[in-house]
């Protein structure tokens, strides 16, 4: 008659822990999607709570983008483990290379059941070709003539200042007609000093020119002079005889 109860109660721990494993544990390969969020943690029962996400790298860095939602879905098993297929809202110019989906096996680290809400993504971010393309035009219309300094790096400059709203149009510019626009300014540039040298400096030689041809040749020997030598500088008409 004691045998009852203690078989009664043997029953219901059984079925108590038959029930709560079900509710806390799931088969991975039955699962078709996982939902990953920024800045959560996944659920653990006999380790520490991650991240679920966390970026490991890539061609593009894990600073440049921070996905705030990624979903995998369930593309079938190999044998060994799920294949995943992970997407998110993000830019042309970046893709997931690398993707790990880990998760906590329920009773053991090789346990086929996992806990509910264990799973975590690893993943790396890669440049895609537009990405590369959009960087290689960034720094071309950003080095430009920095780099050979003097009269390119001025010329550089006032380009960059008299069409800074269209540098983000410039941006997607072939390098080449970047480079024909600069060698324009720089011509611009040495046309106006070839400008500014002939209208100052070599009117001065003109002057210093007359003024030496005027001490070499004495003026009282000239059969026309008719007196003292005309100051330098001023022309014979608005002088005094």
């Amino acid at each position: 008659m004691e045998l009852v109860p203690l078989t009664a109660a043997l029953v219901s721990v059984l079925v108590g822990t038959t029930y709560s494993w079900n509710q806390d544990s799931v088969l991975l390969r039955d699962i078709q999607a996982l939902t990953f969020y920024k800045n959560r943690y996944t659920t653990a029962r006999r380790s520490s709570p991650v991240p679920q996400l966390k970026c490991v790298g890539g061609s593009a860095g894990c600073h440049v983008f921070i996905p705030e939602v990624v979903q995998c879905v369930n593309r079938g098993w190999d044998g060994v483990d799920v294949q995943w297929e992970c997407k998110t809202d993000m830019d042309n110019a970046y893709r997931f290379g690398l993707i790990e989906v880990s998760c906590e096996g329920y009773s053991h680290p090789s346990d086929d059941y996992i806990l509910k809400g264990s799973c975590g993504l690893e993943y790396s971010l890669e440049m895609t070709q537009e990405g590369q393309r959009r960087t290689q035009g960034s720094f071309g219309s950003h080095g430009g003539f920095k780099e050979g300094g003097g009269l390119g790096g001025l010329a550089s400059s006032f380009f960059s200042s008299f069409s800074g709203n269209k540098r983000q149009q410039q941006q997607h510019h072939p390098p080449d007609s970047e480079s024909s626009g600069g060698m324009l300014v720089v011509a611009v540039l040495l046309l106006l000093a070839y400008g500014v040298y002939k209208l100052f400096l070599s009117g001065d030689t003109v002057q210093l020119g007359q003024g030496a041809g005027q001490t070499g040749y004495p003026q009282h020997n000239h059969p026309n002079n008719m007196g003292a030598p005309h100051p330098p500088g001023f022309k014979p008409d608005y002088t005094g005889s």
